[in-house]
């Protein structure tokens, strides 16, 4: 006795709604009788789209998007501090972003930030956010439960575009988990 077996899988859309058709045909030989046997099976499943993974550095080019920022990064902020995305222009190192971390804290002593080394007035801060100036630019970060996400404005973008901006990608990165 021998078993053949074909499957044939058929990707179709009905609706807008992704499924496969598998068809499922086994032949059993009988050698003694020479006769042929044969089984149909057929399945119809939903298919589950996966999104293709997003990297960070596709939130900061969104960012870039806006046209209120002149520079963004988003660091990770659990454990290790770690830059997971910046922009070309962007020299913000992580000793400056886990000072910002421990200045958003209750109880901080620290006053004025420094962010590519340059020394910025701190305006605001809460234990989410912090904001500051230096001239007639400035930034706003936001720390989520695991990244801190920094945006540097210059003299030609407007500060509440730049806080809209970040402020909205933040609440967005909240509600995913992050």
């Amino acid at each position: 006795m021998q078993n053949v077996h074909l499957l044939f899988v058929k990707y179709c859309k009905r609706n807008m709604i992704p499924y496969t058709d598998i068809l499922v045909l086994t032949f059993d030989e009988n050698a003694a009788t020479n006769d042929t046997h044969v089984t149909y099976m057929q399945f119809r499943t939903k298919l589950r789209l996966v999104q293709p993974r997003t990297t960070w550095q596709t939130y900061v080019e969104h960012l870039m998007a806006s046209n209120s920022l002149e520079k963004a990064a988003i660091f990770f902020i659990d454990g290790q501090v770690q830059c997971l995305a910046e922009t070309d222009n962007s020299n913000i190192t992580i000793k400056e972003a886990l000072d910002l971390v421990k200045s958003m804290n209750k109880d901080s002593t620290y006053y004025d930030p420094r962010l590519e080394g340059a020394r910025y007035m701190r305006l605001r801060v809460d234990t989410d956010f912090c904001c500051g100036m230096k001239g007639s630019g400035g930034f706003y970060s936001h720390k989520t439960k695991l990244l801190l996400l920094i945006g540097i404005y210059g003299w030609n973008h407007q500060p509440g575009m730049a806080c809209i901006a970040l402020e909205k990608l933040a609440h967005y990165l909240l509600e995913v988990g992050y």
